[in-house]
């Protein structure tokens, strides 16, 4: 998770908005998710995610989305 995060704060697209990623990597690492799959709303909460990262609602938000699209994305160009 931690490439993957360093990786979203250096994507210019996914940058634009000012919402830096990489600090949550390791956290999320420790909690257990290894995988993008694992940070849909099919697995996890926004208010979750909120109170293990100590965040603000837009950035559960985010992280929840980014992985739907990308996931959308991939399967879209396969």
């Amino acid at each position: 998770m931690t490439p993957l995060f360093r990786f979203l704060d250096e994507h210019e697209e996914r940058r634009k908005d000012g919402i830096g990623f990489a600090a949550f990597g390791d956290m999320l690492k420790n909690k257990g998710f290894l995988r993008i799959t694992q940070l849909t709303l099919d697995f996890i909460t926004l208010k979750d995610l909120q109170d293990w990262l100590g965040i603000e609602v837009e950035r559960p938000y985010s992280l929840c989305n980014m992985p739907k699209d990308d996931i959308e994305s991939i399967k879209a160009v396969n």
